[in-house]
């Protein structure tokens, strides 16, 4: 779970959006991003492919680069 709560930061950080923004456009809460980010939930593959196809990543993709 960090793994992938450190890479998501990682990409939002390289694509310099804010979390609100982040948040509004892929359409989850920034309380839950919270808690995917921090590792503090076991996170839900919806929300979190969500976020990977915000980024233009396919999963298979995404999860081999962690």
């Amino acid at each position: 779970m960090l793994a992938v709560a450190g890479k998501l930061l990682e990409l939002q950080k390289k694509e310099g959006i804010l979390t609100a923004e982040l948040c509004r456009k892929v359409g989850i809460s920034r309380y839950t991003y919270l808690l995917i980010t921090t590792g503090q939930v076991y996170w839900n593959s919806e929300k979190v492919l969500k976020l990977i196809k915000y980024y233009g990543l396919d999963a298979a993709t995404f999860f081999r680069s962690l």
